[in-house]
């Protein structure tokens, strides 16, 4: 019939269309499969499957180094900028030391000054060393350009210079210690042979017979007035030397040849004796203090101003670029 003709002919058509759409879609699909890009006989989408963690772990590595590289590169600049400003702050300092050594140095050029007290300035040493040598190594050496051996060698200098600076200061101190305590010594024994030396001078006073019958005696009345009565101070050792000691000293010793029995007079030679072999102490100390001091002076200033040029031959120096930071 021809309704029935009309259904095959339409179910015919159907399953035609059916049947190429899935051949059409099993040759897309051969297609899709033969066009895959390989690599080593390996498709692309396995390779991307192992590829993608791997550099992302990769990824994560290089940039985790680079932020540590950052923060050792920031910590090697607050090192050097410690450094070099705590070298720069404390020239006053060494400015100041120097006088105050100068002044004590000349001061004590002469024995008639009483002890004096040094006027110590912090030279922060400590800060200086704060950085070892490692740390310094590190900053100087391995992360900055330039020769390894002049920079080693600038490092070297920088750490001798800071540990003379340290060096002085300690010497400085140890010296004025010895100084003060003979100076004290000292003093001491110049007034307690001065006190007996009166106390002799008053009983040659109170005899007045042996006074007016004893040359000795009246030369040594003479010029105990002489120095009693110049215009230089009494207290003043040097002309206690010079205008009673050392006259004194030669007429006892004629005198005692002869009156090797007279006990006032023998008393007399020895506290002089005593005074004038004080007063060498005396002398010798301040000498030699004198010259320590003022050398300690010139070579604080000398030393720190080799320490500020090895400091400005650092900073010529440029860091590494940030991948060769270690």
């Amino acid at each position: 019939m021809p309704g029935d003709t009309l259904r095959l002919d339409k179910h015919g058509s159907d399953s035609l269309i059916v049947k190429d759409t899935f051949q059409s879609k099993q040759i897309i699909l051969i297609e899709s499969k033969q066009n895959k890009t390989k690599l080593l006989g390996i498709e692309m989408d396995l390779w991307a499957i192992f590829l993608i963690p791997i550099l992302s772990f990769l990824l994560g590595l290089l940039i985790n180094s680079i932020i540590q590289k950052i923060k050792i590169k920031r910590s090697l600049k607050q090192n050097e900028t410690f450094l070099f400003t705590w070298i720069n702050l404390i020239e006053p300092q060494v400015s100041k030391q120097a006088t105050s050594l100068k002044s004590l140095s000349e001061q004590l050029k002469s024995v008639d000054n009483v002890p004096l007290e040094l006027q110590n300035h912090n030279l922060h040493i400590d800060k200086l060393k704060k950085i070892d040598s490692p740390t310094l190594l590190s900053t100087f050496v391995t992360n900055k350009r330039g020769l390894a051996e002049k920079k080693n060698k600038l490092i070297f200098e920088l750490e001798n210079k800071i540990a003379f600076l340290g060096n002085i200061q300690e010497t400085i101190s140890e010296t004025t210690e010895v100084y003060k305590n003979i100076g004290t010594e000292n003093s001491k024994a110049w007034e307690s042979n001065i006190l007996d030396v009166q106390k002799i001078i008053r009983i040659i006073l109170e005899n007045k017979q042996a006074l007016s019958l004893n040359n000795f005696y009246s030369d040594v009345m003479k010029y105990y007035h002489q120095w009693t009565t110049s215009k230089t101070p009494a207290t003043s050792k040097t002309a206690t030397k010079e205008l009673f000691l050392k006259k004194i000293e030669p007429i006892c010793q004629e005198y005692l040849v002869t009156n090797n029995k007279d006990t006032l007079a023998f008393e007399l030679l020895e506290k002089t004796q005593m005074l004038l072999h004080v007063f060498d102490r005396i002398t010798a100390c301040y000498v030699l203090t004198s010259k320590r001091l003022s050398k300690s002076a010139q070579d604080i200033v000398e030393e720190y101003k080799e320490l500020k040029r090895v400091k400005d031959e650092l900073e010529k120096l440029i860091f590494r670029p940030l991948l060769f930071i270690k």
